[in-house]
């Protein structure tokens, strides 16, 4: 089975069956198209131009919640696509399977911090089973893309001058209208983390990991 074939399979689960499975897509848009401010009219060669503030916007799409629509957005400067809406519920009312798919990038999420996380979490009984995917280059996330490709268009005809402005912008943007957040800090997990840290290696190439006990 194909990983996209895959992804959509989860997803079902997720919808077809909550108390089980939880399935989340992830993805950060281009902080260079949400800054604050923000010239109207936005063209490539007026890059920071104006702006005064790159402000990063993570989607999280969490598949339980019906035909798929963005559950939450996350906005601020240092905003985690791992920690931002992955815990939306109490962790007695999470169910004991786990997918999620983030972008394939060793800067942001395959790297030995995020496995760390993961691992954890199942260590601590949040999750029983978790499983990681990562598009190969060339994929894009098309759900969470497309939310991002509405904000984008929404953006282009307004002059963005603070955060509050971008956040009502981006409830605009979709007719089932997302709640942002503004985080203004999120916990350092590697600091966290970084005690216990063991070597890892050969976590480039595979686009897949399962954690389980």
């Amino acid at each position: 089975m194909s990983g996209r074939s895959c992804y959509y399979s989860h997803n079902q689960l997720a919808i077809d069956e909550p108390s089980l499975y939880k399935s989340s897509i992830h993805d950060g848009m281009d902080s260079n198209k949400t800054a604050v401010s923000r010239l109207d009219n936005y063209v490539k060669a007026l890059s920071g131009v104006g702006m005064l503030v790159l402000v990063k916007i993570v989607g999280i799409l969490n598949q339980e919640h019906g035909p798929p629509s963005i559950a939450h957005v996350s906005i601020g400067r240092e905003t985690s696509s791992s920690e931002s809406g992955l815990l939306d519920k109490p962790f007695n009312k999470l169910p004991p399977t786990f997918y999620i798919q983030l972008d394939n990038s060793g800067k942001d999420n395959k790297n030995w911090v995020m496995m760390a996380f993961f691992s954890e979490l199942v260590i601590r009984g949040v999750f029983k089973t978790v499983f990681i995917s990562f598009l190969i280059a060339g994929h894009t996330h098309e759900d969470v893309d497309a939310f991002f490709s509405k904000v984008n268009k929404m953006l282009s005809f307004q002059h963005i001058s603070n955060v509050p402005q971008l956040m009502a912008a981006v409830m605009e943007a979709e007719k089932k209208k997302a709640l942002p957040r503004f985080i203004t800090e999120v916990a350092d997990y590697k600091a966290h983390a970084l005690p216990y840290r063991k070597p890892i290696a050969g976590i480039s190439k595979p686009v897949s990991f399962k954690f389980y006990m």
